[in-house]
């Protein structure tokens, strides 16, 4: 029983990072190797990307946390 719901979660993270993954590349206008790239070398973005990108995560988070008030 605990192992499904772990499951349920994980699968649910895994979505979240594709949604995030989603509109990174298109706010930003990448591909998705150009966002595997900086993923793994981040000190290649400018600080207008990173303010992007948080600005992104943070609209994100919000959006689940409201739609799924249970999660908080």
């Amino acid at each position: 029983m605990c192992s499904n719901k772990l499951f349920k979660l994980f699968e649910g993270f895994v979505l979240l990072a594709d949604v995030f993954r989603d509109l990174i590349c298109k706010k930003l206008k990448w591909s998705p190797s150009d966002f595997y790239f900086h993923l793994h070398h981040p000190g290649h973005l400018r600080k207008k990307e990173i303010r992007k990108i948080c600005k992104i995560a943070k609209m994100l988070l919000a959006d689940m946390l409201s739609s799924h008030p249970n999660l908080k």
